[in-house]
């Protein structure tokens, strides 16, 4: 079998797609250290399967649970099989069964019918990512478990009993959860398993999942949703969502995955935790349903945000948990179970979090003993809220608030809370004004997808034209656009919008005069969660522009740094360290593969992720922030190395060195853009 797999060159932003093969050959080579294609270009270093891994409390809890649920099984179906973990469990147990069997007598009664595999003790294995399903056909090999587990390269929906299983399975086992339980597909998945996979009364793990919610009072999370509200606090000429127009930036209705606990200091708990819903795995799910609580408010204030996380039972009995509870839920919210029971749920893992639901506008102000009423809306893949305040004006439900962005560019909470960052809008306009003061008419071109970059050259360059490519929103740029300059009053016609790239541009396309200003923020939609220095596709962008520059021209920013610190960082380092036994079975050849981090043998390429600081668990500068290199925009995009030698100011283990651009507006470096650990949202460093 083969796949397309999409690659995206972070200098141009171009893409191609090129054909993955599901081939033993390069699997073989792979694992002799050669150039097979399930390499670093696989893409596995960017996902979670290695803190999943290295998560013990959730696989001590899947082995536990796995053990008592295939007694008396003789197939056992893994939906989303990874590198095979949870299959070579159940096998293990299964065998282990058997030998106690043949040890003791049969003390152990079947109650499966026999399977049709005319074996004892085999499991169907389904995983849809090529190249997982390569690394777990390595994994299977290396513990000798790969004959007594089917893997297969399909989605589980694929699979047709007689053709891809011999028979239905006894026992489901599966892994397929997202931080707001459902968004990986889960109620599908589990309905075509009921129907078509799996025997009548067929056990489950995990067995079923409880969904919890608090009402917290917290302006951060409101600078992170209502940029209107946040912008009538704002006294400058920048209105990206005016209160009574039609708006421009929207955060998105769903409930957004948030690591809660570094917002400790700024949270207000507003009511006790209350269950949301019950999910049962172990019966077919329903597609749809809605829950009305009446909540009484604990405390008084304003409510901004409903947090959410969820306990998974994963035994019938209710006596193996995992919960993904912030730490300052206590054992009298758990469940009434042994507290040994209870697989730690205060253990830092960037798999699973918290989730937040922003409640709409400027949130809600609720008094002690107040009740609201809180309907929670369940569809196949997600958790919507609606909030009534007794008779009052209800708030908006996700459904409403979707009806009016035909020509909003939806966002992430990160970048509507940096929109609405009273001194970065400063420093962007303040840039543009020294960059442009003393030209009283010049050409102008903004190339990355910064609106607000966008609106400010068009206000501060009162005579000028401006060029804008907003790259990754061209289909709706032409919109963006018309809305931007309706509400900033400014001629539609004194803005054009280019469909080509850089590197296809020419001096006709510009109406025949050359350009004058280049801008960028720089902010590149399609680059959300990269390494920071993917920005300077802005400087390969203006470097591609090079024929078409005034010999005078000015760039906004015309300078960068690329900084640093050393950093303690525990349980980032736990997460991201080499694998060895995981619950007894050897993964050490998946360690290069997921890009293992800690404890591995040198010598190997140092691994660079994408991590916000403040979302990584416990965090502790080691060394005052350092420059490692300079770049200077007004040279064609060039080599740059740099070496630093940085005294320690602080005794620690030093777990990694944090990396952030800072981008220089003015030749004087006094208007800084910074991505650093130090800035308020610091979303991503």
């Amino acid at each position: 079998m083969s796949i397309l797999q999409q690659k995206i060159d972070p200098l141009s932003g171009q893409s191609e797609w090129v054909v993955v093969t599901d081939d033993h050959e390069e699997e073989s080579s792979s694992l002799l250290g050669g150039s097979g294609d399930f390499t670093s270009s696989s893409g596995l270093h960017y996902t979670s399967y290695l803190d999943m891994l290295n998560d013990q409390p959730r696989n001590e809890a899947f082995d536990r649970a796995i053990r008592k649920a295939v007694l008396g099984a003789h197939h056992v179906l893994d939906i989303g099989a990874g590198t095979g973990l949870l299959s070579m469990m159940a096998l293990r147990a299964m065998h282990d069964v058997d030998q106690k069997k043949k040890s003791f007598g049969s003390q152990l009664v079947d109650s499966a019918i026999p399977c049709c595999c005319q074996r004892d003790g085999f499991v169907t294995s389904c995983e849809s990512y090529l190249p997982m399903i390569k690394l777990a056909r390595a994994v299977l090999r290396a513990n000798g478990m790969k004959a007594g587990v089917q893997l297969l390269h399909k989605r589980s929906d694929e699979l047709h009993v007689g053709v891809d299983m011999c028979c239905q399975a006894d026992v489901l086992v599966s892994e397929i959860l997202d931080s707001e339980l459902l968004g990986e597909g889960l109620i599908p998945t589990l309905t075509h398993a009921h129907k078509y996979l799996l025997k009548p009364n067929a056990r489950t793990v995990p067995y079923r999942a409880i969904f919890y919610g608090q009402i917290v009072e917290s302006y951060f999370l409101w600078q992170c949703h209502d940029l209107n509200g946040v912008e009538s606090t704002i006294d400058d000429m920048l209105h990206l969502a005016p209160l009574y127009s039609k708006q421009i930036v929207l955060s998105r209705c769903s409930q957004y995955p948030l690591h809660v606990d570094p917002l400790t200091s700024t949270l207000r708990l507003l009511s006790e935790p209350f269950e949301v819903f019950t999910f049962e795995f172990w019966k077919t799910p329903e597609t749809w349903n809605e829950y009305k609580h009446q909540i009484t408010m604990t405390e008084g204030g304003k409510a901004h945000a409903i947090v959410s996380w969820w306990v998974l039972q994963l035994d019938e009995e209710g006596l193996i948990y995992y919960s993904t509870a912030p730490n300052w839920i206590k054992e009298a919210f758990m469940p009434t179970i042994k507290r040994e029971d209870v697989s730690e749920f205060s253990r830092w893992c960037d798999h699973w979090k918290q989730c937040v639901w922003f409640i709409p506008e400027k949130g809600v102000q609720v008094q002690p003993g107040e009740t609201l009423d809180v309907f929670a809306i369940r569809d196949e893949i997600s958790v919507k809220y609606k909030i009534n305040k007794g008779q009052e004006g209800a708030c908006e439900s996700p459904q409403e608030l979707k009806l009016s962005q035909e020509n909003c560019s939806v966002l992430k909470p990160e970048r509507i809370g940096m929109l609405g960052d009273q001194t970065r809008r400063h420093v962007i306009m303040a840039g543009v004004k020294s960059a442009l003061q003393g030209r009283s008419s010049c050409q102008s071109i903004v190339v990355d997808d910064s609106l607000i970059s966008t609106i400010s050259v068009a206000l501060v360059a009162s005579c000028s034209h401006v060029f804008v490519l907003l790259p990754s929103t061209r289909g709706e740029g032409m919109n963006l656009l018309e809305s931007a300059a309706k509400l900033h009053e400014f001629s539609p016609l004194k803005v054009s919008l280019l469909s080509k790239r850089p590197s296809e541009l020419t001096i006709h396309d510009l109406k025949g005069v050359q350009i004058d200003a280049v801008f960028a923020e720089p902010y590149y939609l399609g680059y959300e969660g990269k390494v920071p220095w993917q920005l300077l596709r802005f400087w390969y962008e203006k470097t591609m522009l090079k024929s078409l520059l005034a010999k005078n021209y000015t760039i906004v920013p015309s300078q960068a740094k690329l900084q640093g610190m050393a950093y303690f960082l525990p349980d980032l380092w736990e997460s991201r360290c080499s694998l060895k036994k995981v619950e007894g079975f050897d993964h050490s050849l998946a360690n290069d593969k997921l890009g293992a981090c800690g404890y591995m043998s040198p010598p190997l390429e140092t691994r660079i992720l994408p991590y916000a600081i403040w979302q990584s668990g416990e965090h502790e500068a080691l060394t005052e922030a350092f420059t490692l290199m300079r770049f200077d925009f007004y040279h064609d995009l060039e080599t740059v190395k740099g070496f630093v030698k940085v005294p320690v100011s602080k005794t620690g283990t030093c777990h990694g060195i944090v990396l952030w651009m800072d981008w220089i507006l003015d030749p004087l470096e006094q208007l800084v853009l910074s991505t650093g650990p130090s800035e308020w949202w610091r979303m991503r460093d």
